[in-house]
C-alpha cells in the first residue's frame, strides 16, 4: 500500500540555546508595538498579587495584557508584564557627537540589523534598548540614528550577544499571540526557512520587507504568522474501557508480526513536532537524520515506506493516531518520545506484534517487543569499574560547592574500601592532594563536580602538583582523572588539561566528528538542511539504520539477532540486553578518554 509522509510542519533546525527561568531580578525585556514588557514564566504558587508587588505594576495591568489568564495563573506559562520605558539620555549627551567620545551616533546602513550593530559595538540588546527609548530591535529603518554611550561599548562578548538575542527571540515568540520570530543564522536561505517554518517565501517577504531588502542576512529578526491550535480542537476521547483493558494485558512474545521479505519495510515515526503551539527542533533533527538513513538504506537495496505522525506530547493525540486503520500494517514503530505517550503506543504495538523503539525515554514496560535506545541507568558506570579497583590509588576529591551530588551518590558504591577522601576548598587543598598521591600505583582522582569554572580551577591545580613532583623526583606520578557525566557538556574548558591528566567520563551518546563517516554525514546534513546535525540527528539515523536492517536480515528473529547486525552507524555503541520484564535496553554507555598522546578514545 502506498504511503505518504504526513509531517506537515518542519521547524527551525538549529541548536536551541538554553535560558534560565525568569526572575524579577533578571527578566527578559521585549518591545511589542512600541511598548515595553518583561517576560515572566509563572512559578507554582505565584498570584497576580505577588507579581504586582514584585514588579510594582497594578494587578489590573497584568490582567489587561494577559486576558487568557483572567481566570487564574498557570505554572509554566509565559506572560507579559508592562515594563517602564527607558529614560532618554540627557540632551547634552545626545547632542554630543564622537568629538568628545561620550556617545557614538550610529546611522543604520542598508542590510544592518540590531544584532549586527550589537556585534559591531559589542553591546547587549538591553543596553541598546536602554540607550534608545522607542527602539524596536525587530524593525530598523535605513538612516535611523542609534545612540551608543561609550561606556557600554565592548561590555558584551560575541557569545553573550548570541545567547541574549536568542533568548530575546524566544521570549518575543512566547508572548506574541499569532506570531513567531526567528533570528537568521549563517548558512540559512529563504528557501530553507520556508521549508523549516512551513511558511511560503512570499509570506516571509510580505511581513519582513525591510529585513529582506537586498536579501537574507545573518542576524535579521524575521516575524511570521503561526497557527495556534487550541486544546478544544483535539478530537474527543473515545477509547472504550474494553479496548484499554485489552491493551493492558500482559505482553506475549508469541504474537509476532510476520514480515514480507520481498516488500518494503513499513515504518512509522511518532514524534512531538509541536507542543502547546510551539515547534520542537529536536524532533525535526531526529526526523532529518532518519531521512538520511533511508537514503543510505535505499542505496543498499532496502526500501522503506515511512509514515510520520505528530504526537504533540499528547496521550489523547497518540491514541487518535493509533486508531487509524493503517497503523496495524506497520512493521516498525519508532517513538513516541515521552514516557506517557510511549506507554500507550507500546500497548498497541504488543497487540499487533509490532517491534517498537523508545528513542529517548527510559521505560519500564512488560513487553519483549520494546527496545530502549537510551542506555539504562543501571549500566552507567560499568566501564569505570576496572579503574576503581583496590589495585589503584583511588582518591575522591569533593568540592565544597558545585558538587554533582547524583554522580557522587552513584559512584560511592563502586569505590574500594581504601579510597582516600579529600574536601576541596580551593587551591589551598593542593598539599592534601599531593600527600594522597602514590608513586607506585596509578592514581585515579575522582572529581564529582558539574561546574565548568570549578573544573578549570581543580585540573590546573592537579597538573601543577604533577609538574612539581616531576621536577623534584625526575618522574611524574601516573594520574587519571574521572569526571562527572556533565563534563560532556562543557564548552570552554582548557582541553590541554584533559589530555595531560588523561581525563575520562561517561556519557549517553557520542559522535566523533573527526571520523570520516561522521564528517561525511555532517556535510550531507548541512547540504540538505542548512545546519549541522545535533545528537538527535545522529540518533535518528542510527535507529532507523539499525532496526530496519535487523528486520530485513533476520525477519521475525530480529530481537534475538539485533546485536549481530553489521551496518555502519554514527554513534557507538549499541548493545541490547533483555530485562526480566521482557523489554530490551541498551547497556552501553560511552566512555570518553583523553589520552596524553592527544588522542580521544571512545569505548
Amino acid at each position: 500500500m502506498k504511503r505518504t509522509v504526513y509531517l506537515l510542519i518542519l521547524v527551525l533546525a538549529c541548536t536551541a540555546l538554553a535560558s534560565g527561568q525568569e526572575t524579577e531580578s533578571s527578566p527578559n525585556r521585549v518591545v511589542i508595538g512600541g511598548e515595553y514588557f518583561y517576560v515572566h514564566t509563572v512559578q507554582p504558587g505565584e498570584t497576580f498579587y505577588s507579581l504586582s508587588r514584585n514588579y510594582d505594576v497594578p494587578q489590573t495591568d497584568i490582567v489587561k495584557y494577559n486576558p487568557q489568564m483572567a481566570e487564574g495563573l498557570r505554572a509554566g506559562e509565559a506572560i507579559k508584564i508592562p515594563a517602564p520605558a527607558p529614560e532618554p539620555l540627557p540632551r547634552n549627551i545626545r547632542n554630543r557627537t564622537t568629538s568628545n567620545r561620550r556617545v557614538e551616533v550610529h546611522a543604520v546602513n542598508p542590510g544592518e540589523t540590531a544584532y549586527s550593530i550589537a556585534r559591531r559595538y559589542e553591546v547587549s540588546i538591553d543596553k541598546l534598548i536602554e540607550s534608545n527609548p522607542g527602539l524596536n530591535p525587530t524593525i530598523l529603518s535605513i538612516g535611523q540614528r542609534i545612540l551608543i554611550p561609550r561606556g557600554v561599548i565592548g561590555t558584551a562578548t560575541p557569545e553573550e550577544i548570541d545567547v541574549e538575542f536568542s533568548q530575546y527571540t524566544e521570549a518575543l515568540t512566547e508572548i506574541t499571540e499569532g506570531w513567531g520570530y526567528h533570528l537568521v543564522e549563517r548558512g540559512e536561505t529563504l528557501y530553507s526557512l520556508s521549508r523549516a517554518l512551513n511558511i511560503p517565501e512570499d509570506t516571509l517577504r510580505k511581513y519582513n520587507p525591510v529585513e529582506l531588502a537586498g536579501g537574507l542576512r545573518a542576524g535579521s529578526l524575521l516575524r511570521y504568522p503561526v497557527a495556534v491550535e487550541s486544546v478544544a480542537a483535539l478530537p474527543p476521547e473515545d477509547v472504550t474501557a474494553a479496548e484499554e483493558s485489552d491493551w493492558a494485558e500482559r505482553f506475549d512474545r508469541t504474537v509476532v508480526k510476520t514480515f514480507d521479505p520481498s516488500g518494503p519495510v513499513q515504518a512509522a515515526l511518532l514524534m512531538p513536532f509541536t507542543s502547546s503551539g510551539q515547534t520542537e527542533a529536536s524532533s525535526v533533527d531526529y526526523y532529518n537524520g532518519t531521512l538520511l538513513a533511508l537514503q543510505d538504506l535505499k542505496e543498499e537495496g532496502i526500501s522503506v515506506e515511512l509514515t510520520v505522525y505528530d504526537t504533540k506530547r499528547s496521550v489523547q493525540e497518540t491514541r487518535r493516531i493509533l486508531r487509524q486503520n493503517d497503523m496495524e500494517q506497520v512493521d516498525l514503530m519508532i517513538g513516541p518520545r515521552t514516557e506517557e505517550t510511549f506507554e500507550v503506543a507500546a500497548r498497541f504495538a504488543s497487540r499487533q506484534g509490532i517491534p517498537i523503539v523508545s528513542p529517548q525515554s527510559q521505560v519500564e514496560i512488560d513487553n519483549p517487543l520494546v527496545f530502549q535506545v537510551r542506555p539504562g541507568n543501571q549500566y552507567q558506570y560499568d566501564k569505570l569499574k576496572p579503574f576503581l579497583s583496590a589495585d589503584h590509588n583511588v582518591v575522591l576529591i569533593t568540592p565544597s560547592s558545585g558538587l554533582d551530588a547524583a554522580f557522587q551518590q552513584e559512584i560511592e558504591h563502586l569505590l574500594p574500601s581504601n579510597t582516600q577522601r579529600i574536601g576541596y576548598t580551593g587551591r589551598g587543598s593542593a598539599t592534601a592532594i599531593r600527600n594522597a598521591l602514590s608513586r607506585d600505583r596509578e592514581n585515579i582522582l575522582i572529581i564529582p563536580t558539574n561546574n565548568e569554572s570549578l573544573t578549570d580551577e581543580i585540573l590546573p591545580t592537579i597538573s601543577s602538583i604533577q609538574n612539581n613532583i616531576s621536577s623534584t623526583t625526575g618522574r611524574g606520578y601516573p594520574i587519571r582523572v574521572i569526571g562527572s557525566p556533565q563534563w560532556a557538556r562543557f564548552q570552554n574548558n582548557d582541553r590541554e588539561q584533559f589530555f595531560k591528566l588523561q581525563a575520562m567520563y561517561v556519557t549517553l551518546y557520542y559522535a566523533d566528528r573527526t571520523t570520516p563517516a561522521v564528517s561525511a554525514f555532517d556535510q550531507r546534513y548541512l547540504a540538505s538542511f542548512g545546519s549541522l546535525p545535533s545528537l538527535f540527528s545522529y540518533r535518528g539515523y542510527d535507529v532507523a539504520k539499525l532496526f530496519v536492517t535487523a528486520i530485513k536480515q533476520y525477519g521475525e528473529q530480529y530481537d534475538r539477532s539485533i546485536n549481530r547486525v553489521n551496518t555502519p552507524l554514527l554513534q557507538v555503541p549499541y548493545h541490547f540486553r533483555q530485562q526480566e520484564q521482557g523489554q530490551w535496553i541498551n547497556d552501553q554507555w560511552v566512555l570518553v578518554q583523553y589520552r596524553n598522546d592527544y588522542i580521544i578514545e571512545v569505548k
